[in-house]
């Protein structure tokens, strides 16, 4: 019915690097990325999942543009993740910059409701997710 809303922010983080050896670790900065459920580590469900009181329905894009600090490098390109079945789209794309890396994370679900008989194949999916969402940046000053 309307275009979908954008928000545009610039943000300054402080403190964001632990040191592991020679390297400085970071997690993605992804303000939207995939919700914690505890409904989510059931090891059965007997009723149907209503998605809508979980996680947000409407798709989801949002663009990261990361400034690394002055004499920090990126030490490995993080690899594309893309994830397509009945139950959503998922891609988390990384693109280098001249001052850093650009992180594209968009997410469709399809479904509202999911059977209880697809629980878990809807649990894998979101494991997935949120394991891609939890991955680190490595940098070498």
């Amino acid at each position: 019915i309307n275009e979908p809303l954008q928000t545009h922010l610039k943000m300054t983080a402080y403190n964001q690097l632990d040191k592991v050896s020679d390297l400085y670790i970071m997690p993605l900065p992804l303000p939207l990325s995939t919700p914690t459920q505890k409904a989510m580590f059931a090891a059965k469900r007997y009723n149907d999942l209503d998605v809508d009181e979980l996680f947000e329905l409407a798709p989801v894009r949002e663009t990261v543009e990361v400034t690394l600090p002055a004499g920090y490098r990126l030490v490995d390109m993080p690899k594309n993740k893309r994830i397509s079945n009945t139950f959503g789209d998922y891609a988390l794309t990384f693109e280098k910059t001249a001052k850093g890396i650009r992180i594209q994370r968009d997410v469709t679900l399809k479904q509202r409701f999911v059977n209880h008989t697809d629980f878990l194949a809807f649990k894998k999916f979101y494991l997935d997710m949120l394991d891609a969402d939890d991955a680190l940046l490595a940098l070498r000053r």
